[in-house]
């Protein structure tokens, strides 16, 4: 196990663990109001460790949102699926926002940020 070989999450972000593609089309097609935020991870990289922690650290938890993780080394097959249906290519460390089928928001590597979402989302 290496350093960066944990999946788990250690903050109080009450992330859902995004593990089937039947997971990814419901949220995908769901038509209610739910905002949905995918943090696409690999578990084995510094950089997309350091993005999630400052993301954890910046996330607004009053925010009515699906926060979903994404185990890149485990779940590729979610991530191609993801780039398919969003049209947004994929890359690691990588977080979509979307609702109703519409993405909200989009960032990979150090432009990833919290505060801009929840800006976003609050308004």
């Amino acid at each position: 196990m290496g350093f960066f070989s944990s999946s788990k999450s250690t903050s109080n972000l009450d992330w859902t663990d995004l593990s089937t593609l039947d997971q990814w089309s419901t949220a995908w097609k769901d038509e209610s109001n739910r905002v949905y935020c995918v943090f696409k991870h690999s578990t084995r990289c510094g950089i997309s460790s350091m993005a999630l922690k400052g993301f954890e650290r910046g996330w607004n938890q009053e925010l009515e949102v699906e926060t979903m993780l994404l185990d890149l080394l485990n779940h590729r097959d979610i991530s191609a699926r993801i780039a398919e249906d969003t049209g947004v290519m994929h890359q690691s460390p990588q977080c979509i926002v979307f609702q109703a089928g519409k993405i909200i928001y989009t960032a990979t590597h150090h432009s990833i940020d919290a505060a801009e979402i929840n800006n976003l989302l609050s308004a």
